[in-house]
């Protein structure tokens, strides 16, 4: 993939698994970053949900990152993130991930 001479994707055997579950975290939170101002939650807040909603989130963002990752080139991951992305956001909207207590 695209990313995996970068990052995590060096250390072998563990490192291109953990660098994708590592950007559907990323990308889930990008996503979940437009639910959570809108709502006005606080950074700490938003870390402590992702935090007490790690395995949601990574599962959110995982057919995306998993995509991307495979990508032959840097244009085309970036075209198919400009394409998924807004999917994203959309059904992050619509979402109902765990609340803290």
């Amino acid at each position: 993939g695209i990313n995996a001479e970068y990052g995590a994707g060096l250390i072998p055997v563990v490192g291109y698994p953990v660098q994708v579950v590592h950007m559907a975290l990323v990308y889930s939170l990008y996503a979940f970053e437009y639910v959570w101002m809108n709502q006005g939650q606080g950074v700490v807040r938003r870390v402590a949900l992702m935090h007490y909603n790690w395995a949601y989130f990574a599962g959110y963002g995982m057919i995306m990152s998993v995509v991307i990752s495979c990508a032959d080139s840097y244009f085309m991951g970036v075209c198919l993130f400009s394409l998924m992305f807004p999917v994203l956001i959309v059904s992050s909207h619509h979402s109902s991930p765990r609340t803290l207590r």
